[in-house]
């Protein structure tokens, strides 16, 4: 046995049909899988337009201060923002509790104190229209809203130092939802 033979190479004139059948194979194999993601990319990208996304913040505290009164009561307020690929429209707003359990936060039901033309634009009637890209903010009074987290203490549908669930809900019944610490 010499050397070249001994490396695979003889002094003859390689078969290269092996080598051009397994490259072939190799290549086959590879554009199925490209075909196989590209196919599953597509099937995503026809379901992402109408996705829905809302974004919560939520605030214990906001002091409203109107031109001719400053001794307006102290609210809580709930900013939503619509940051997916369609329209929403919200259905009601309010505090998840054990079990599964749900207060909702009627902001149309504003205080006396408020002016019939702040009125209107704080507290806004269900349901609400929210356009791609936009953010409405919703107010309930403090004391009632801290009333309802101690009511529900009490009645033990949450516990004393849980954290309170601010929970939307769309026309469709989809819950967003937004943990926020007691103090």
């Amino acid at each position: 046995m010499d050397f070249l033979s001994a490396i695979g190479l003889s002094g003859e004139v390689p078969d290269w049909t092996l080598f051009w059948t397994a490259f072939g194979a190799i290549g086959s194999t590879i554009g199925s899988a490209a075909t196989t993601i590209a196919v599953i990319v597509a099937l995503w990208q026809t379901k992402y337009p109408y996705k829905k996304n809302l974004k919560l913040k939520f605030s214990d505290s906001t002091k409203i201060v109107s031109e001719r009164n400053s001794n307006l009561p102290m609210l809580v307020s709930l900013d939503i923002a619509n940051i997916g690929n369609r329209d929403v429209h919200l259905k009601e707003w309010g505090i998840i509790l054990m079990n599964k359990k749900r207060t909702i936060l009627f902001s149309q039901f504003p205080p006396d104190e408020f002016p019939t033309a702040l009125k209107k634009s704080l507290f806004p009637e269900f349901p609400l229209h929210l356009p791609i890209d936009k953010t409405i903010t919703l107010y309930f009074e403090q004391q009632l809203f801290l009333n309802a987290i101690f009511e529900s203490v009490k009645e033990k549908d949450l516990k004393k130092h849980q954290q309170v669930k601010i929970y939307v809900m769309d026309s469709t019944g989809k819950n967003t939802i937004q943990k926020h610490k007691r103090r």
